[in-house]
């Protein structure tokens, strides 16, 4: 379902929680070729998008999270023309613990808030082929 980037074993794992409680995405990329904040360099990023058919009552065309280096783990409603409302930052850190991130997206998607969390992940494999890339 993923192309292998260096993080890509991060939001197989994000993805593989998310199934665990039920809340498997109706889409989900990463990528590494968006543009970062500088609007010159590229960063690393990742989508996991749920149909309206999840929440009809709170997000009636669907829900983003979404996660990059610069803007760390956000959340947006979709709207009907395939766009998005801006992002809101979720109370969690760049590499937040999978189960985490999918406690987050499991509240959103009942309606309730997010819990903050400070756990994170780490996977020194992972963490230093994210680290080359960056220098690359």
């Amino acid at each position: 379902m993923s192309t292998r980037t260096p993080h890509a074993p991060y939001m197989d794992a994000v993805f593989a929680a998310m199934r665990a409680l039920h809340i498997e995405p109706s889409d989900y990329w990463i990528d590494d070729s968006e543009t970062g904040t500088d609007g010159a360099t590229m960063t690393l990023s990742a989508v996991f998008t749920w149909d309206g058919e999840v929440s009809p009552d709170l997000y009636p065309d669907g829900l983003l999270l979404c996660w990059d280096l610069d803007r760390e783990w956000q959340h947006a409603v979709l709207k009907s023309d395939g766009s998005n409302e801006w992002p809101a930052g979720l109370l969690l850190p760049l590499w937040a613990l999978p189960a985490d991130v999918a406690a987050s997206a499991h509240a959103l998607l009942h309606g309730d808030e997010p819990p903050a969390a400070t756990g994170e992940w780490s996977d020194p494999i992972v963490l230093d082929e994210v680290r080359k890339w960056m220098e690359s």
